[in-house]
């Protein structure tokens, strides 16, 4: 005997006049087996099986294979990427599947639609006769209505979701609240147990599960959605786009990117890379204002060019030199760190005569908004400095770069002194260099010997 959908047990915290105990209609016979679906982790009948998505793409071809009536799907890339983006949903493969059976267009047009129109898209999409009454576009909203009656926290936590990425949201990404955030916000980002209950109360309603990587954290561990969940909160809870919540979601992962001196800073940067996509869309497109936002864009910028995604990294720093330069004026010191980062960004990409004009931009800069002496003491110069010299080995100009190495040296040394593992590294370098120059000109001297000896 089947029972389906169990979503609303009555319980002693449910005060729902609607919820049913299951219990007065379970059979009394001694054979046989029972079978109850349920959203809700606090039904605690029985043995409990958690079905989670499908874990093999074969399967989830399968079904939009049965539900469209194609064939061949098993080798077709486009209906391959669709069920990716559908992630092992049945119901959403379903969905897909029974629309495609009713239109005259190929798999990647519904993966546009789908991203471009989610919401319409699942309007119009044809009912499911193994699904009754539930569509992908309300499955979820039964649940949420639920959620909003027990805890309204809760709720407001899903609606925040969107504007980050489905996957891994943790308690200390949350902490970079500022006065004009919303009094909810702040409520639970004090508290560390209302986090973890806000939470609690989506994972009862199978609306979030804790995050399973095996991966090593510094900090605590997160909380992810399905991709398909995540699509609904985008486009079903914020069919008016939230420019506050935008704002809350930017600041949140942008002032949590590690800097320099962080305590491996490259576990934290790795959890926020794809938040920092998230981040990404929402500034490239203009769904925040674009006034204010040259720091962020310039902490994205060095996030995606410290994990090596430098077509992003460029497209972030170009920004936040743009807007560095409107609200601090072109010789700020804060403009020219951005300038200097863009430098660093061109010689990775290989792009050596844009990186000498940045470097060269920044050290002008530097001298007319220190004082020539002055840069000697100030280590965003001498970083400067140290790149442009790199840069002039890198081109062989082994003379002008053992000069501005030098430069380099003596200004690391009177700022963090001579033992400085900088230090250090320069004089390496320098030593390098002049035993390079020296086997270049012995090199050269018996060159010449011998091409004086052939004469004779």
């Amino acid at each position: 005997m089947i029972y389906d959908n169990y979503d609303n047990p009555r319980l002693a915290s449910n005060k729902d006049p609607a919820a049913v105990d299951i219990t007065k209609y379970l059979p009394e016979a001694y054979q046989g087996s029972v079978l109850i679906t349920t959203r809700s982790s606090q039904v605690q009948i029985g043995h409990p099986m958690q079905v989670t998505k499908l874990g093999d793409l074969r399967d989830s071809l399968k079904i939009l294979s049965n539900a469209s009536c194609r064939e061949g799907l098993m080798d077709d890339a486009d209906a391959a990427k669709l069920a990716k983006e559908l992630d092992g949903f049945p119901l959403a493969l379903a969905t897909a599947g029974a629309y495609l059976k009713q239109a005259a267009i190929t798999f990647s047009d519904y993966l546009r639609l789908y991203r471009k129109s989610w919401a319409k898209l699942q309007k119009t999409s044809p009912e499911l006769s193994s699904y009754e009454d539930r569509m992908l576009y309300s499955t979820w909203q039964i649940s949420f209505e639920r959620v909003e009656q027990q805890n309204l926290l809760s709720a407001q936590l899903l609606r925040l979701w969107a504007y980050f990425d489905n996957q891994d949201l943790w308690f200390e990404l949350l902490q970079h609240s500022d006065s004009g955030d919303p009094d909810w916000i702040r409520e639970f980002i004090d508290d560390e147990l209302s986090f973890h209950g806000a939470m609690r109360v989506l994972s009862d309603h199978g609306l979030v599960e804790v995050d399973k990587s095996s991966q090593e954290l510094l900090e605590s561990r997160g909380y992810s959605i399905h991709g398909c969940v995540h699509s609904w909160t985008v486009h079903v809870l914020n069919q008016e786009w939230n420019y506050d919540l935008a704002r809350v979601a930017l600041n949140s992962v942008t002032l949590h990117v590690p800097g320099e001196q962080a305590n491996r800073p490259w576990l934290t940067q790795r959890r926020l890379l794809q938040h920092a996509a998230r981040c990404s869309h929402i500034l490239l497109n203009g769904l925040v204002p674009d006034d204010g936002m040259a720091g962020a864009y310039f902490n994205l910028g060095y996030l995606f060019n410290d994990q090596s995604k430098l077509t992003e990294a460029e497209q972030m720093y170009e920004r936040a030199l743009r807007g560095r330069e409107k609200a601090l004026g072109a010789e700020h010191t804060s403009t020219l760190e951005t300038v200097h980062n863009l430098g660093s960004l061109y010689v990775d990409q290989g792009k050596l005569a844009l990186a000498e004009q940045m470097y060269e931009r920044a050290l002008r800069g530097y001298e007319m908004a220190l004082g020539a002496d002055n840069i000697t003491t100030y280590i965003p110069a001498l970083n400067t400095v140290w790149g442009l010299s790199s840069l002039l080995e890198r081109q062989a100009d082994f003379a002008k770069a053992r000069i501005m190495y030098s430069k380099a040296l003596a200004g690391y040394e009177k700022v963090v002194g001579p033992d400085h593992p900088r230090c250090q590294s320069l004089r390496e370098i320098l030593q390098a260099l002049n035993t390079m120059t020296e086997k270049e000109a012995m090199k050269g001297i018996e060159e010449s010997v011998r091409g004086v000896g052939e004469q004779f």
